[in-house]
């Protein structure tokens, strides 16, 4: 005889039964050990680069790299990058050559340097070095290998242009009637996967900051429109863009939304949108100024910038998976940070990288570190290798579930560790058992019973 279903949702905060948090990459005596900022990191190949404001003990900025058991320096001796300072962005082209943008130690002018594998050089050499002493602050290669570069770079107009590296020389990328025509400095650059190049910063049209596409002939401009009701508002500076693997297009820094709240900045088409908005907005939570957007594989979107945390400001990761914004890490998995993250990545398998001042957790020195926050036992429960199987995912108002005993009890978390819910199996005989998701609010959430790894799936 079957007994009627007994399901308890008890909501209410408690300890989490299941920790995933934030830790440093490498332990002991195999963590970076950088004596300032990370400012760049950067997944290639099965590799992580590294790279920032710190120099090694001949007094050169370099980059590092994790090959999975220890950091090491790229380049040592005669083959060491000769930099006073090392990026704030690291590229990688089709052959896996390694781009990093600095100051020369011997000029102090900027230069665009490549690591071949062996050694470091100039991209160009005499005149056709990139040789400026004006602000550089972003690069970016595209399909075909092209290096782009922009910041502070003026053409004979006094207009703010982007140049490119075309094997043998540096040139402005359109002129003319053709050229960008921006009226102030350049902070973002991005490709997509047809060679167009995007870029943004604090130049601005008709009082907005604006993305400008080059198609290869000439600049375009993807402006704010305020034409739909979840239109971008105003966009008074542009910090960071994203282009994923489907030439979605984002943007962030200073967006205000049409709610008026600092938000991520999605390209549909024709306008520029909220991701997203309404309940499931960013909202306030990363106020000041979003400074870098990454994405995985899973489409799953990452930004980072300051946040708050119990009312304090705080360094914070935040994610959106499509339904809500959650932040990566809180309370005790929270990230271990001092001051701004400055830089985040993924790698292949969706372990997401950051860089910024994150001092030594393990040691009484105050080294800095890059971290990562691990979610592949989560991507391994989503895509069906856990030990519970439940449908459909994504889940509307019925989450199913294969049970296997009688009295089982499966607890329903939500990203964060905080227990949501308690389901108890009180149907004699049955194979399957239901756990109603009624109350629950849109988002991403953790099934979990016990000796059992947790089942992660989104509420639509």
């Amino acid at each position: 005889m079957k007994i009627f279903t007994l399901l308890i949702f008890v909501f209410f905060a408690t300890t989490p039964a299941f920790s995933q948090g934030w830790d440093e990459v490498g332990v002991s005596g195999n963590t970076q050990k950088a004596n300032n900022i990370v400012a760049a990191v950067c997944y290639d190949n099965g590799i992580l680069y590294a790279g920032g404001i710190y120099q090694d003990t001949a007094l050169h900025g370099y980059v590092a790299k994790w090959n999975g058991e220890q950091w090491e320096e790229l380049g040592i001796g005669n083959s060491a990058l000769n930099f006073n300072s090392t990026p704030n962005k690291i590229c990688v082209d089709k052959e896996h050559n390694i781009y990093v943008l600095g100051k020369l130690r011997t000029s102090e002018k900027w230069c665009v340097m490549k690591w071949n594998g062996a050694t470091w050089s100039a991209q160009g050499v005499g005149d056709s070095v990139f040789n400026t002493y004006k602000g550089i602050y972003t690069f970016c290669t595209d399909k075909d290998g092209n290096v782009y570069v922009a910041g502070a770079l003026n053409d004979t107009g006094g207009r703010y242009n982007v140049a490119k590296w075309d094997g043998t020389k540096w040139q402005q990328l359109g002129e003319g009637s053709n050229a960008l025509n921006a009226n102030d400095v350049i902070m973002a650059l991005e490709a997509d996967s047809k060679g167009n190049i995007h870029a943004g910063g604090e130049f601005k049209l008709l009082g907005n900051a604006y993305v400008a596409k080059w198609d290869g002939v000439s600049w375009s401009t993807l402006v704010v429109t305020n034409n739909k009701p979840n239109d971008i508002y105003r966009a008074n500076e542009i910090r960071a863009l994203y282009i994923d693997g489907a030439d979605n297009i984002y943007a962030g820094g200073v967006i205000v939304s049409a709610n008026r709240n600092n938000c991520l900045a999605k390209w549909d088409g024709t306008s520029w949108i909220e991701v997203d908005n309404g309940n499931n907005s960013l909202n306030s939570d990363i106020p000041g100024s979003i400074n870098v957007i990454t994405g995985d594989k899973a489409g799953n979107i990452y930004v980072a910038g300051m946040g708050i945390e119990q009312h304090v400001w705080q360094p914070c990761v935040k994610k959106w998976d499509g339904i809500s914004w959650n932040e990566v890490g809180i309370g005790s998995t929270s990230i271990h940070k001092n001051e701004r993250i400055r830089t985040v990545c993924t790698d292949t398998t969706g372990v997401l990288y950051a860089g910024g001042v994150f001092m030594d957790k393990h040691a009484a020195d105050k080294y800095i570190n890059v971290v990562k926050f691990d979610n592949k036992s989560l991507e391994n429960n989503l895509t069906g290798k856990g030990s519970i199987h439940a449908w459909p995912n994504p889940a509307k108002d019925i989450l199913y579930i294969d049970v296997n005993k009688y009295d089982e009890e499966y607890y329903l978390y939500d990203l964060k560790g905080v227990l949501m819910g308690k389901m108890q199996n009180k149907m004699s005989g049955a194979a399957t058992n239901r756990m109603y998701l009624y109350d629950l609010a849109k988002g991403t959430y953790l099934l979990k019973k016990q000796n059992s790894a947790p089942f992660l799936f989104k509420k639509m």
